[in-house]
């Protein structure tokens, strides 16, 4: 099988045990996606919704995996925590959705959550002829008790982001700055659009480095030799008045 990886967030720039046979490019399907999922670490990470998202296309790469089990299951890994059991059935699971191609064999829970996306998905895997396509299809969780516990929007979006203690709130803002250039959403324009500063080396052994404690030696000029996307600009590019200052939303005049 021909499996099509799709990301928009951190697997684009961080892909740790992420297996794909070739670099992302930006030429997956356009689908509804916002900062509207709170992660572990109060991180608000890009998620599919069909209710807060703005359409615009995703990064594409093929699987290393020719099976649809092994290839669920490589990102499940990769979007998940080092303590938890795998799962019996990946396909169930709801963390990484599927559409395949010829059989319309999909994600249940993906369904559920964002059932125009998977529909647009598979076409777009059929006419680019992938014999599936694979995603992260967590949901946002942005109004759960536990969370914001109120509805999003981006002014809470906003509230919530300036609540965050220091070093919650910066690798907040550097995963908004991270995100693909073509992801342009409501809640980034309101935050700006500032130069990225990746904090790991886009490659599977650097994050087995990481996890060695061996030295990061990532330059910024290596990694934007490999990924030019992501490649500090020296400025910052406002898409709005608003931009972070001294890890506080402030008003600037451009």
């Amino acid at each position: 099988m021909k499996i099509a990886v799709l990301a928009w967030g951190s697997l684009v720039w961080d892909r740790r045990e992420l297996a794909i046979a070739d670099n992302f490019g930006p030429s997956g399907p356009s689908v509804p996606i916002e900062f509207c999922r709170v992660s572990g670490d109060g991180r608000l990470t890009l998620v599919i919704d069909e209710a807060f998202g703005a359409s615009g296309p995703t990064y594409v790469a093929q699987s290393s995996f020719d099976d649809l089990n092994d290839a669920l299951e490589n990102p499940w890994v990769r979007e998940g925590s080092c303590i938890e059991s795998r799962p019996k059935d990946v396909r169930t699971h709801g963390r990484v959705g599927f559409a395949h191609a010829s059989t319309g064999q999909q994600s249940a829970k993906a369904m559920e959550r964002h059932p125009k996306a998977v529909m647009a998905i598979r076409a777009w895997a059929q006419a680019n002829s992938f014999d599936a396509a694979i995603w992260t299809a967590l949901a946002t969780n942005f109004h759960e008790p536990d969370k914001v516990a109120e509805p999003f929007s981006v002014e809470t979006a906003i509230r919530y982001l300036e609540a965050l203690d220091a070093p919650k709130f910066d690798a907040a803002l550097n995963y908004i700055r991270c995100a693909p250039p073509e992801v342009q959403t409501p809640v980034r324009a309101a935050n700006g659009h500032l130069p990225c500063k990746p904090q790991f080396e886009l490659t599977a052994a650097h994050g087995r480095k990481l996890r060695r404690g061996m030295p990061d030696t990532t330059s910024p000029a290596s990694t934007a030799r490999r990924h030019p996307a992501l490649a500090p600009t020296g400025r910052s590019c406002f898409v709005s008045s608003r931009i972070f200052s001294r890890g506080r939303l402030s008003l600037r005049r451009r």
